[in-house]
Formats: structure tokens, C-alpha cells, sequence
């Protein structure tokens, strides 16, 4: 233990005259310092727009709320259910035990195209047909400006998302086909992908896309997230529906994770492809350190410190200067992005989706940790090279 204690000990004393010096390499330093701000920030902004579309398919789902969508079908709007099967679910004794009052909601979900003005184009967004149940079974606000719409009417609700990505507000009409949708109210359901939705009665969907009384998805309020097994055991008995349960988070989370999957990827991509640049930015920054105090690192070893202390050294002032430019980065970027609502492509339902970037401890620790350690691994070719540098040649070399 002593001889553990004194190594360590000569080992901070090495890295204490290292970050003494910095001042008089600060040229070099602010380079390897800027690079790890870079790399760092770049790094939390990416990982906060995975994390904030996740937040945003996911908000707003319970596990006591049950989607019944067609036998094969991995997403709404590739499901269609007949009518009869809604009439025969909600003649079924068993289903005012199982469920909340007014707590089934049949849905019709359709993707259309809505000019935006910024950027200049089109984009596709969900239209909803539904019911007045369909309130009840999302947690939120609910209307917030205007009133809801009239059943049987030509009037649409919009999501707050899709006001701030279309322009899109109360008494603006919205173009489908040969009709126009008057807009007569914006609601919000805490940040739940339904806010880049657009919502309108369901006969007005069925009738405009010639869906007949079919619906793509129903959606059921639980009295306890246990009766879910009751519901599936109830769309196969006494014969089979032709229908999948899922529990609604499930059904979002699964689409949340190909979108976290495209979104990591990306981040991987450019983590990789800076941490190669900013890896070059290390190694020539503790080179020329290396090389500008060979005089110094030639006395340390005349006076006897050993080859690890003086290596160690190195490498600890890289990590140090990595260390406190991550920190910078990840602050900045918190800073600039934390809460940024901007819109994207739901790559699993190719509609619009609104979401808020999020930093959170989780992406601000991988950032940090992830530019530390390519700060690090780059100054150990240069940490070699002072540890074998000879006494004599490097004093002979100095003078």
C-alpha cells in the first residue's frame, strides 16, 4: 500500500505540473478544448431529439387502455375492422365489466396532405375520425382554444402540433379533395403524439374515403389494466374476431423504438465520424505539448520518476481538458435545445410528428462520458512517446 500510495502521489504531481503549463500552450489547448465543446454539443442534440420523439409517442398512453386493431396489422391505418365486430364487442355482457363508462372509442385513421408554409411544401398528417369517446379515453387538456366539432358536420379540432407546423388555426378551412374542413378548435393532450393529429366525426372520415362503417382501430378504457387477458380471451371466444389487442403503450412504444433505432443510428454516424476528426485534434495538440516540453519531461525522468507517472500525466491532461469541454457542450446544448418543439416524419406511420427535444441526466452523461474517453484514447500515442523519452537525449536535444 505505501509503495501504491507514493506511485499515485507521483503520478498527481506530474499531472498538477502538467495543467501548471497550459497557459503557456494555450493556442494548442483551445483547439483540443473547442473540438470537445464541438463534439460534445453536437452529441447532446442529437441524443435529446431521439429521447424527445420517444417522450412524444409514448406520453399520454396507460396500460389500462387497450387498441383492437385487424389480425396482422402492425399499425392503425393497415387495419380494418367491420362494424360487425363493434356491435358484437359492445353487445357482449362481459364488456360493462371489463370497461370504464363510455369507454370505447371506434376510430377511423387516414393520412392526408396539408400545405405548410415553413418550409415551403406538403406534409402528411393524421386525420381521426372519432366519437365523443374518444376525449374521455386521452389524459390532457382536451380543447383548449375554440370548441370542439359537430358530429355529422364538416369541422376538424387540430392538434397544438399541427398548428405550429401547418399554420393551422381556428376558422382556417383545410382542403380534402373535393371538400374543406372548417378548423373550430385546437386541443392538447400533454405533448401525446394525438397533438399532430387531426380530429373530425367519424361518419364525415368513413363517408369522404368510402370506408363504408368499417373502422381502423377501437380503442377500449380498461376498469383495470388485469382485465386486458378478459378482453383478448373475448375477441377469440366463442369464435375468433379476425382481431389483435394490444395495450396502447405497447403499441406506441413499439413504433417509438424504430424511431429511436433511425435517430441512434444517425447519432453513431456522427459521433463516429467526429470523434476520427477530434481524435486527430488530440493527438496533435498532446504532441506538440509532448514535443515543446521535452526538456522538462527529460528532467522529471533524470529525477527519478518513472516512465507510467510521466505517461499518466499526459493522458490525465487530456482527459481534464476533455472533461471540461464536454461539460461546456452538454451545458450549451442544454441551454439552446432543451424543449425546442420542432416536427419530423414518423418513419413507422410516414404522418407528421411534433415533438420537444429533451436533455436529459442520461444524454448529458453519454455525452460527456462518450467526448471524454476519445480525448483520452487520443492522447495515449503521445503519453508513450514522453514516457520513453531518454534523460540524456531530451536534455542533450533541449540544449
Amino acid at each position: 500500500m505505501p509503495g501504491l500510495r507514493a506511485f499515485f502521489s507521483t503520478a498527481l504531481a506530474v499531472l498538477a505540473y502538467d495543467l501548471q503549463t497550459v497557459v503557456e500552450r494555450r493556442r494548442s489547448v483551445l483547439v483540443l478544448f473547442v473540438a470537445m465543446v464541438g463534439i460534445s454539443g453536437v452529441n447532446v442534440a442529437i441524443l435529446s431529439i431521439a429521447v424527445g420523439i420517444r417522450d412524444a409517442l409514448t406520453n399520454g398512453t396507460s396500460e389500462d387502455t387497450a387498441v383492437l386493431v385487424q389480425e396482422g396489422a402492425l399499425m392503425e391505418m393497415a387495419s380494418r375492422i367491420p362494424r360487425q365486430s363493434v356491435d358484437r364487442l359492445t353487445s357482449m355482457p362481459e364488456m360493462a365489466r371489463i370497461s370504464v363508462e363510455s369507454g370505447m372509442s371506434p376510430e377511423a385513421v387516414v393520412l392526408i396532405r396539408l400545405r405548410r408554409e415553413n418550409p415551403r411544401g406538403f406534409g402528411s398528417v393524421t386525420l381521426r375520425g372519432v366519437t365523443d369517446a374518444a376525449y374521455v379515453l386521452r389524459r390532457g387538456r382536451g380543447i383548449v382554444r375554440g370548441r370542439a366539432f359537430r358530429a355529422g358536420v364538416d369541422e376538424v379540432v387540430v392538434g397544438r402540433g399541427v398548428v405550429r407546423a401547418f399554420q393551422t388555426d381556428v376558422g382556417h378551412t383545410i382542403p380534402v379533395g373535393r371538400r374543406s374542413l372548417v378548423v373550430v378548435g385546437v386541443f392538447e393532450h400533454d405533448g401525446a403524439v394525438s397533438e399532430s393529429e387531426i380530429w373530425t366525426s367519424l361518419p364525415i372520415v368513413q363517408e369522404m374515403f368510402g370506408l363504408g362503417r368499417t373502422v381502423q382501430s377501437i380503442r377500449i378504457r380498461l376498469a383495470s389494466p388485469a382485465h386486458f387477458w378478459d378482453l383478448e380471451s373475448m375477441t377469440i371466444r366463442p369464435s375468433p374476431m379476425g382481431i389483435t389487442v394490444r395495450r396502447e403503450v405497447d403499441l406506441y412504444r413499439s413504433q417509438a423504438r424504430v424511431m429511436e433505432v433511425f435517430v441512434s443510428g444517425f447519432a453513431w454516424l456522427v459521433l463516429l465520424l467526429m470523434a476520427l476528426a477530434v481524435t486527430f485534434v488530440t493527438l496533435n495538440t498532446m504532441y506538440a505539448a509532448v514535443a515543446s516540453r521535452s526538456k522538462e519531461m527529460a528532467t522529471l525522468r533524470a529525477l527519478g520518476y518513472g516512465r507510467l507517472p510521466v505517461a499518466i500525466g499526459v493522458v490525465g491532461e487530456s482527459f481534464v481538458l476533455s472533461l471540461m469541454g464536454s461539460v461546456v457542450g452538454a451545458t450549451m446544448a442544454y441551454s439552446l435545445f432543451d424543449g425546442y418543439v420542432a416536427s419530423t416524419t414518423n418513419v413507422a406511420s410516414l404522418s407528421h410528428l411534433t415533438f420537444s427535444f429533451r436533455v436529459n441526466g442520461n444524454v448529458v452523461v453519454h455525452a460527456v462520458l462518450a467526448a471524454s474517453v476519445i480525448g483520452t484514447l487520443g492522447a495515449l500515442p503521445p503519453a508513450v512517446i514522453a514516457a520513453r523519452t531518454s534523460p540524456v537525449s531530451g536534455l542533450r536535444a533541449a540544449y
